[in-house]
């Protein structure tokens, strides 16, 4: 006798639903369905195989391991901000997990890495690879690139590109010509290159203080700061290869990616001097630029990177190559400190314009802030070593000294806004002892003409600290017990100097830019300048 087939496979869907019998044929409704007025529909039911169920649990297993990866290296305190930054432009741009977390798990594992410097290196936090493609894409945009917005395939080249590719080692070789004019500039405090070993180290090609990685972001940098040599030397090799149209914007963005390619090829941070003094470049590269979400990412890798070689040679026992690691690990701190006060200024002017009710478009955009914070704690102290305690007017007019003074300015300024504690009263102890402070700094400087771009950078940075310490204050009515003087008048005379200085500063150089830090100061005098000129009683 044949089995009886199943009556809930005869069933229509409403009468599957509430498990009733169902007197429906498949063409005509049933009873039920008459009576209510439903739709009686039936639909064929479907088999699923155990190969099918497999395929399925496969696909969402596979989804689940995308997903755990992405969210352990978003999540992960070994993941440097800079690839941070860019797993998520990968992604905002349109890249599909599984291809973003795809990329991650053929990278090498950081804790499987060693170090070519010490076997104590392999322990360190690691920084995972960035994509050569994708880092600049902000700053790309900034310098007007002919290079489309829209993601090019990696076999498709910018005329640029093409251009450096087949020129790159007739470019690298005019980088002596060019150093003196790219050192002159203030923003290499905060970046420091001997140019004595570099030169060295670059003819022979070797050594700690020169890597392609090194001389390629010092000549992107270049077409920022030494504009007008760096076009002559273009436009000589271009005429001669029949590339007219490569213009030095584009060559700048181009050499930046050819750093990053070598620099981000591994799971660590760069240890070589020349590797992590690039990182410190690119940062003023982008700041150069105006972006400085970009610029916080390669500023927070310089400090990282530094800070774990610090650690590795504590122990070095050449005299030299411990105060090249002093010298570059203090600007690397000082850098990222600079770098939190513009950012913590602009929040500051924005919040004060919100109070006296005057309406300006906001300093502190929200592309500056989103970039992640650098995990690596860079509160070593910048006059630890034995250099930053010994008695500094014994050696005037030393740029490095010069440097070390405005670190250690720098160093008060920067704790006095991280204290959870922002109080009037510390301000003006800080305040106080800035006043001495610049006294001293006059007489490191006694010999040095006033005139002189690293003198002139030195009093505005002065001024514009002073601006950070009390503008949080400048509508409380209490006083400076020193001399009486209320913050907002201190505050309005510090932005004066900052817009005087500036014109002396922009006078000494032909084409009267600004570059590194020099826009962010005008920038923050002339906002408060705006606003207490305008809503803000005296």
């Amino acid at each position: 006798m044949p089995r009886r087939q199943s009556l809930a496979h005869q069933a229509c869907e409403l009468c599957r639903q509430r498990k009733r019998k169902c007197n429906g044929d498949g063409l005509n409704p049933c009873k039920a369905c008459h009576e209510s007025g439903a739709h009686c529909v039936y639909l064929a039911a479907t088999r699923v195989s155990k190969a099918d169920l497999r395929e399925e649990l496969a696909r969402l297993q596979s989804i689940n391991s995308d997903n755990s990866t992405l969210l352990d290296a978003i999540s992960s305190r070994d993941t440097s901000p800079a690839q941070l930054s860019n797993i998520l432009q990968r992604l905002s741009d349109g890249q599909s997990r599984a291809e973003v977390a795809d990329m991650l798990t053929q990278q090498p594992d950081s804790r499987n890495a060693t170090s070519k410097g010490s076997p104590a290196t392999s322990a360190l936090t690691s920084a995972s690879p960035l994509s050569s493609g994708t880092r600049l894409s902000i700053t790309q945009e900034s310098v007007k690139s002919s290079i489309p917005s829209v993601a090019t395939p990696s076999t498709v080249k910018s005329p640029s590109e093409s251009h450096l590719q087949a020129n790159i080692s007739y470019y690298r070789l005019q980088l002596p010509q060019l150093l003196d004019a790219i050192l002159a500039r203030q923003g290499l405090l905060f970046c420091p290159i001997s140019k004595q070993e570099f030169a060295r180290d670059f003819e022979s090609s070797s050594g700690e203080h020169f890597s392609t990685a090194l001389a390629d972001a010092l000549l992107a940098l270049a077409t920022l700061l030494a504009r007008d040599k760096m076009v002559a030397i273009i436009a000589s090799r271009s005429s001669s290869s029949g590339d007219d149209h490569v213009r030095e914007q584009d060559l700048g963005y181009s050499f930046a990616q050819e750093a990053i390619t070598v620099l981000y090829n591994g799971a660590c941070l760069p240890q070589r001097i020349a590797d992590i003094q690039a990182l410190g470049i690119l940062a003023l590269y982008c700041l150069g630029c105006g972006k400085m979400k970009d610029c916080l990412g390669f500023a927070g890798d310089f400090g990282a990177a530094i800070a774990e070689q610090w650690e590795v040679n504590q122990s070095e026992s050449v005299l030299a190559h411990r105060q090249t690691h002093v010298n570059i690990y203090c600007a690397a701190v000082s850098f990222n400190r600079l770098l939190f006060l513009i950012q913590d200024y602009n929040k500051t002017i924005d919040e004060l314009a919100v109070k006296v009710g005057v309406n300006r478009p906001p300093l502190q955009s929200s592309s500056n802030t989103d970039g992640p914070s650098p995990k690596t704690n860079l509160s070593g102290s910048i006059i630890d070593d034995a250099f930053f305690t010994r008695d500094l007017s014994l050696l005037p007019n030393n740029p490095m000294v010069i440097a070390a003074k405005l670190f250690e300015f720098t160093e008060w300024v920067y704790k006095a806004r991280l204290s959870p504690e922002k109080t009037l009263d510390q301000a003006v102890k800080v305040y106080q002892d800035s006043l001495q402070w610049y006294e001293s700094f006059f007489a490191y400087t006694s010999s040095c003409t006033a005139e002189t771009p690293l003198i002139l950078f030195g009093h505005t940075y002065y001024q514009f600290g002073i601006m950070c310490l009390l503008t949080p204050f400048v509508l409380e009515p209490a006083k400076n017990a020193l001399d009486g003087t209320l913050p907002m008048v201190i505050c309005k005379q510090a932005a004066g100097s900052v817009d005087g200085l500036i014109q002396h500063y922009s006078r000494l150089y032909n084409d009267g830019q600004l570059f590194d830090f020099m826009p962010f100061f005008k920038t923050a005098a002339l906002a408060f300048l705006q606003v207490c000129n305008t809503n803000i009683p005296m």
